[in-house]
C-alpha cells in the first residue's frame, strides 16, 4: 500500500483527531507520546517544515513486563486514540506493541472515557480481607455486589462502610460513583451486616444521617439543577501551565477530560454549615465490627502497612492544637495540590477575617446558576472555623473537596492536578457563591485607542463590577492594560482586563554554555571559538535561538564532538556537556533538505613512505561538503569536493599577509602528487572496526551522511599561475568567548519586567484589525494597571519545546516586602503599593508528577510554618524562599 504524502498524512490525522470519540464497549488504544512527537515533526503536523523520517510505532517504553508502567501521565507520556486513528497509524507505519484499553461511561462527566488502570480496594469481612479491582467509574453498589458474590453472602443484608480513626464509619451511598468518593488505591473498607436498630441511609460526606440533615443553612435550600456554561470572569480560562502533584502516593494513571468541555454540576443535597458536632450515633458499631477492625489494624501495623487505614502515615482523626491556624490536612490520595492551596488561603488574613466574622452570610448567592448553591463557601467557612476557632490540629477536608469535584469534575478521583489551576477554579466558585450582583445585564466590551486610558480603565472596571462584585473581587482582582497595534495601518486598540493571578515567565538563571567552535558554511569566513549566555538549561532550541541572535542572522545548526586525539567526528542531536577529550563543534547548515558530509584539507608531505598517504599534513578541517545523493560514487564525491573548493582558486583576494604562518612552515615539505592531472584526490575515512566507504544518511540526523572525507591537494595546482589563493587555505579561528561566566539567578523583578515586554503575535494568533479589515500579526504589549489587596504570582515553570515540556528548576529570588509602584502603569498611591509575603506554595518534581507543600505566616505565633499535608512544623522566613516556589501570596501593607 502506497503512503499518502506527508502533508496528506497530517491532514487525514487532523480530521480523525477532531472526530476522536470513545464508545462504551469498544476499545481505545495507547500511543507513545515520544513516537507521536517524532511523527508530528516528520509530517509537519504543526504547520512547520517536516523534519526527519517516520519510523514504525514504538510503544515499548510504556510497558514493563507486558503491563503499562506506573507513574505515566496522559498527554505527556502517551495519548489515547479511538480504533479508527490507531488502525490508520498501524496500517501506515506498522510497529507496536498494541496497547488496548477498555472504554466505560463516566456518569460524573457524562461522557465515555478510556480506563487505563483499575482501582484496588481491600474489603474486610468476618476477619478476612480480600482485594478487588474495579473501575473508578463503577458505583459503590457494583463494588459491594462483587464482594458479596465473592464472600457468598446476601447483597441486601450488608453495607460497605469507611473506616475512620480505627472505627466503623457511616455507610456509603451505593449509588455514588467511586471516583466521587476519593477512595485511595489500596484503601480498606468494611463490609458489615445491617442491624435493625442501625440507620440504613447514611452519606459518607455528611458525617450524619440524612434524616438529621433536614435543616439547611440559610440561603442554601435549593438543589443544584442541570449544568451551566461558565463565562464573564477573569478566572474562566484554564491555565496552560500545569504542574501536577501526586502527594506521596505515586503511580496513579487517569484519563484527563478535555479542558474545552463545560463543567457539569449535578443534583445534590445541601451541606450543613456546622460539621463539628459529635458523630456518636454514626459511629455506633457492634463488638464484632470493632474486633474485626482492631484485629486487622494490628495485623497491618506488623506486616502490611500499605493496606492500613492510614494515608501517608497519618491516621484519619481530628487532633487538638494549642494554636489557631496550625492544622494539618490529611492527604486523601494525591491531594497535596489541594492541601497546599488551602493552607495559603487559610492564612490570608483578609479572607479569614471576613469568614470568621460571619459577614459572608450577608453575601450568599444561592440562586446564582454559576455558583455551587453556596455549598463551597459554606464548606470552606466550616473549615475556617474548625481551624481558627476550634483549634483543630489535624483534619481531612473531604467535604470541601467533594463539593469542588461536583462542580469541576476533573478534580474528582486521584488524578494529578495543578495547584494554580485549582486556585483559579476555587476562587472563581467562591466568587460566584458570594456575588452581590443578582441580575446581570448584557454588556459590550469597552475599547480605547490609548488617548484617554484613565477614562477607558474606569469605564471598563465599572462595567466589570456590574456583573462581578464579591469579596473575592475586592481582595484578589486587579486590572491589566492590553495594547494591540496593527503593523500595517498602526491602528491601536487598548482594553483593560481583570486578573486574579499574574502568571510570570521566568527569564532563567543566565550562565555560559560550554565553549564551542562555530563553523560558518562559507569557507572564507573564520571559525569562531565562543560561549553563549544561556538560560533555562542547555537544549537545541534555546541554543539555536541564542546563537542566531548573537550572530544576527537566521540559519540551522548541527552539533558534533571532535575527538582531539584522532579527529573523529561524532554527530549529536543536542548540545553536549563539557568533555575533556573532545571539542564541541557547531556547524551552520544552510539547507536541511540537502545532504552533507564533513571533510578535511590535506597535503602529502615528504617522509619515509610505507603506504601512499602515511605522511600527510592536515591544513584545515571541519569543512562541510554537500553531496548530490545518498550512496554517492567516487566520481560524485570528487566532483562535489572540486565544486566546494572553488574558493581556493579565487583570484579576487590575493593578499599574502593573510597566509597563516603554519602554512608557510610546511610549504617546503609538500610532496609531489601521484596523479598530476588532478587538482585533488579524496579518501573516505575508515577505521579498524569499520572498513566500509559507503556514505549514507545518519538515522538521528537525516541531512548528515556517515563517514568523513580526506581531501588531498595537488601541489602542482597550488601556485600563482593557477590562481591558487594561499590566504584561504586555512581558516583562522576568532575567539569571542565572554570572560564573565558567573551565574545570575532570576528575581521577581526580572520576571515582572519580562511579563511587560512586548511581543508580535504569530500566524496562529492573528488579530483582526477593524481599520484594515484583515487579520494581522499585531504588536502586543501587556502592562499592570492596578493591583489588588491580595496579590498572587504564578511562576510559569514549565516551558514547551516543540512537543515536550521542561521544568525550570532554578530558584527565583523574591523579597519579603516589596514596593510594586514602578510596575503599575495606572494611577497609584505609592503608599498603597507596598506588599509583604504571607504564603508560598511549592512544587517538587516534574510535570508528570511530584509533591506540593506550603509555607505560611501564622500571625498568632508571629512565625512561619511549613505545611506538608498532615505535618505542621515551625520554620523561619528564609525557608519559604526556596527553589520550588510555584505560587507567591502577598498582601498589601495598610
Amino acid at each position: 500500500m502506497s503512503l499518502p504524502s506527508r502533508s496528506d498524512q497530517a491532514s487525514i490525522m487532523k480530521r480523525l483527531m477532531r472526530e476522536n470519540t470513545f464508545n462504551e464497549g469498544e476499545k481505545a488504544y495507547i500511543v507513545s507520546m515520544s513516537w507521536l512527537n517524532k511523527w508530528k515533526s516528520a509530517v509537519g503536523f504543526d504547520n512547520k517544515p517536516p523534519i526527519g523520517n517516520v519510523t514504525p510505532i514504538d510503544n515499548k517504553s510504556l510497558l514493563q513486563n507486558g503491563v503499562l508502567k506506573k507513574a505515566l501521565v496522559e498527554s505527556f507520556d502517551y495519548e489515547i486514540f479511538s480504533y479508527a486513528i490507531w488502525n490508520k497509524l498501524q496500517s501506515w507505519y506498522g510497529g507496536g506493541p498494541e496497547i488496548p484499553v477498555q472504554v466505560e461511561y463516566d456518569p460524573v462527566r457524562k461522557q465515555h472515557v478510556p480506563v487505563t488502570r483499575l482501582t484496588t480496594i481491600i474489603i474486610l469481612f468476618n476477619h478476612n480481607k480480600k482485594s478487588f479491582q474495579i473501575s473508578k467509574y463503577k458505583t459503590i453498589g457494583d463494588l459491594k455486589r462483587m464482594a458479596c458474590k465473592n464472600y457468598q453472602i446476601s447483597y441486601d443484608a450488608y453495607k460497605l462502610h469507611d473506616i475512620w480513626n480505627g472505627k466503623k464509619d457511616v455507610a456509603f451511598d451505593e449509588n455514588k460513583v467511586i471516583s466521587q468518593l476519593f477512595l485511595k488505591d489500596g484503601q480498606t473498607l468494611l463490609l458489615d451486616q445491617i442491624n435493625d436498630d442501625e440507620e440504613k441511609d447514611f452519606d459518607i460526606y455528611s458525617r450524619r444521617s440524612r434524616s438529621n440533615r433536614s435543616t439547611p443553612i440559610k440561603g442554601n435550600s435549593s438543589p443544584i439543577r442541570g449544568s451551566t456554561q461558565r463565562t464573564n470572569s477573569p478566572t474562566r480560562q484554564i491555565p496552560q501551565q500545569r504542574a501536577t502533584g501526586q502527594g506521596q502516593n505515586q503511580g496513579q494513571i487517569t484519563h484527563h477530560s478535555s479542558p474545552q468541555k463545560s463543567f457539569q454540576s449535578s443534583t445534590q443535597n445541601s451541606f450543613q454549615n456546622n460539621q463539628n458536632s459529635t458523630y456518636q450515633n454514626s459511629y455506633q458499631s457492634n463488638s464484632s465490627s470493632r474486633n474485626q477492625i482492631q484485629s486487622f489494624t494490628q495485623q497491618n501495623q506488623q506486616s502490611e502497612p500499605s493496606s492500613n487505614i492510614f494515608f501517608n502515615g497519618s491516621p484519619y482523626f481530628s487532633s487538638p492544637s494549642s494554636t489557631p491556624g496550625i492544622c494539618g490536612l490529611v492527604n486523601l490520595g494525591n491531594t497535596c495540590f489541594f492541601n497546599s492551596v488551602l493552607q495559603c488561603l487559610l492564612h490570608c488574613p483578609y479572607l479569614v477575617n471576613y469568614i470568621k466574622s460571619g459577614k459572608f452570610k450577608q453575601d450568599l448567592a444561592p440562586n446564582n446558576p454559576l455558583g455551587t448553591k453556596c455549598q463551597l463557601v459554606n464548606a470552606f467557612a466550616s473549615l475556617v472555623n474548625e481551624i481558627w476557632t476550634q483549634k483543630t490540629g489535624l483534619t481531612a477536608p473531604k467535604e470541601l473537596l467533594f463539593v469542588l469535584s461536583r462542580h469541576a469534575p476533573h478534580f474528582a478521583g486521584f488524578s494529578q492536578q495543578d495547584a494554580h489551576e485549582l486556585l483559579i477554579f476555587f476562587l472563581d466558585l467562591l466568587h460566584e457563591d458570594l456575588n452581590r450582583v443578582k441580575t446581570k445585564p448584557e454588556l459590550k466590551e469597552i475599547h480605547g485607542d490609548g488617548s484617554n486610558d484613565m477614562e477607558t480603565a474606569e469605564m471598563a472596571w465599572e462595567q466589570y463590577k456590574k456583573i462581578n462584585d464579591s469579596i473575592i473581587v475586592d481582595l484578589f482582582h486587579g486590572s491589566l492594560r492590553s495594547q494591540l497595534v496593527c503593523p500595517q495601518c498602526h491602528n491601536k486598540s487598548v482594553i483593560f482586563e481583570p486578573f486574579v493571578t499574574l502568571s510570570l515567565p521566568i527569564p532563567g538563571p543566565t550562565c555560559l554554555s560550554p565553549e564551542f567552535i562555530f563553523v560558518p558554511y562559507d569557507p572564507c569566513q573564520p571559525k569562531i571559538k565562543m560561549s553563549l549566555p544561556m538560560s533555562f538549561g542547555l537544549n537545541a532550541v534555546s541554543f539555536k535561538r541564542n546563537l542566531t541572535a548573537e550572530l544576527q542572522r537566521e540559519f540551522e545548526i548541527a552539533f558534533a564532538l571532535r575527538t582531539r586525539s584522532s579527529g573523529t567526528i561524532e554527530w549529536l542531536n543536542s548540545p553536549p556537556s563539557p568533555r575533556s577529550f573532545a571539542d564541541f563543534i557547531v556547524f551552520e547548515i544552510p539547507d536541511t533538505e540537502k545532504l552533507y558530509t564533513v571533510a578535511s584539507i590535506n597535503v602529502k608531505t615528504k617522509g619515509k613512505l610505507t603506504f601512499l598517504y602515511d605522511y600527510s599534513q592536515t591544513i584545515d578541517d571541519l569543512l562541510l561538503v554537500p553531496m548530490p545523493k545518498q550512496y554517492p560514487s567516487q566520481e560524485d564525491i570528487e566532483n562535489a569536493c572540486i565544486e566546494r573548493l572553488k574558493y581556493l582558486w579565487d583570484t579576487t583576494d590575493r593578499n599574502p599577509s593573510q597566509i597563516s604562518p603554519e602554512v608557510i612552515n610546511f610549504v617546503s615539505s609538500i610532496e609531489q602528487f601521484p596523479f598530476p592531472q588532478k587538482k585533488l584526490m579524496v579518501e573516505v575515512t575508515t577505521t579498524m572496526f569499520d572498513r566500509s566507504s559507503i556514505l549514507q544518511k545518519l538515522k538521528t540526523i537525516p541531512f548528515i551522511l556517515t563517514k568523513s572525507l580526506k581531501i588531498f591537494l595537488n601541489p602542482d595546482f597550488m601556485n600563482d599561475n593557477c590562481g591558487f589563493n594561499w590566504g584561504h587555505i586555512k581558516r583562522p579561528i576568532k575567539n569571542v568567548t565572554p570572560q564573565n561566566g558567573d551565574v545570575v539567578a532570576p528575581t521577581l523583578d526580572n520576571c515582572l519586567k519580562q511579563f511587560s515586554l512586548g511581543m508580535v503575535l504569530d500566524e496562529k494568533n492573528k488579530w483582526y484589525c477593524p481599520n484594515c479589515k484583515d487579520f494581522v500579526c499585531a504588536d502586543k504589549k501587556t502592562t499592570i494597571w492596578s493591583l489588588p489587596k491580595c496579590l498572587i504570582f504564578h511562576f510559569k515553570r514549565f516551558t514547551q519545546y516543540y512537543n515536550t515540556f521542561r521544568k525550570h528548576e532554578g530558584k527565583v529570588d523574591f523579597p519579603n516586602e516589596v514596593d510594586f509602584s514602578s510596575f503599575v502603569h495606572g494611577p497609584c498611591n505609592t503608599e498603597k503599593m507596598k506588599y509583604k509575603l504571607y504564603a508560598v506554595c511549592e512544587h517538587y518534581g516534574t510535570m508528570a508528577g511530584g509533591h506540593y507543600t506550603a509555607h505560611a505566616f501564622v500571625d498568632e505565633k508571629k512565625s512561619w510554618y511549613l505545611f506538608n499535608d498532615s505535618s505542621c512544623k515551625p520554620t523561619n522566613q528564609s525557608a519559604a524562599h526556596n527553589e520550588a516556589a510555584y505560587l507567591l501570596f502577598y498582601e498589601r501593607i495598610e
